[in-house]
């Protein structure tokens, strides 16, 4: 398995928050070590969202080069902690 780090976009389930259930989805690694991951949510749902949730968000400004499939902004309103073998890279 290739070693994730800082600043790495990584695939991982992630669980909803309104709702039971989830999915696959991006998120960037704050922080990494051989078992646990700090994580941040990636969306591309942003055009309709309220300017309080806008203002959490930080867009990727080379969403392509990170290996995403469309414009994407990363959520900063709640880190979450993850196995890191819950996790697989996204990057090229």
């Amino acid at each position: 398995m290739t070693m994730i780090g800082s600043n790495d976009i990584v695939s991982l389930y992630v669980g909803y928050v309104e709702e039971r259930g989830g999915k696959s989805r991006p998120v960037l690694v704050t922080e990494a070590n051989e078992r646990n991951l700090s994580v941040y949510r990636i969306t591309s749902k942003y055009e309709n969202k309220s300017k309080y949730i806008k203002e959490q968000y930080y867009k990727i400004q080379n969403w392509k080069e990170a290996g995403l499939k469309k414009p994407s902004w990363v959520d900063l309103g709640k880190i979450q902690n993850v196995k890191t073998d819950a996790a697989t890279s996204i990057k090229k």
